[in-house]
């Protein structure tokens, strides 16, 4: 009897250990972790993706997954109350790097495309920014 409990056991801790494992892991191909250069940063999960560049804070639903040949397009939203309303990202994964075009719309203003690049592992520099930046 006590070797059909451990058993049981046993067998009941692996089947949650790997349903817990399966819930958790991202589709093939996805991009994760985060990624920053100049003046840019990008939090990707498989639930998210936040994206900061200059003064500006975006989120939208995750996972990033590039096609085959590395590019993909975004739309986000703003993820903190500020000035831009919305944002399209269109990009290039190569390595471990990203290389993205930036189109930000304003409620008053021109639309503004800036192009930043961000690699996998990198902190984020905002030396060169007169605004306050909020942590991811």
């Amino acid at each position: 009897m006590r070797t059909i409990r451990l058993t049981l056991s046993a067998l009941g801790g692996a089947l949650l250990v790997a349903c817990a494992s399966k819930a958790v892991l991202a589709p093939d191909g996805a991009v994760l972790g985060r990624w920053g250069g100049e003046g840019a940063e990008m939090v990707a999960s498989r639930d998210f993706i936040d994206v900061r560049y200059g003064c500006e804070l975006f989120r939208t639903v995750g996972p990033l997954i590039p096609d085959a040949a590395g590019q993909f397009a975004l739309q986000l939203a703003p993820r903190t109350v500020g000035r831009a309303v919305s944002a399209t990202l269109s990009g290039t994964l190569v390595g471990k790097s990203i290389t993205f075009d930036a189109v930000t719309t304003y409620p008053v203003g021109p639309v503004v495309t800036s192009r930043f690049s961000v690699s996998k592992g990198v902190s984020p520099n905002y030396i060169y920014l007169s605004c306050t930046v909020p942590a991811l």
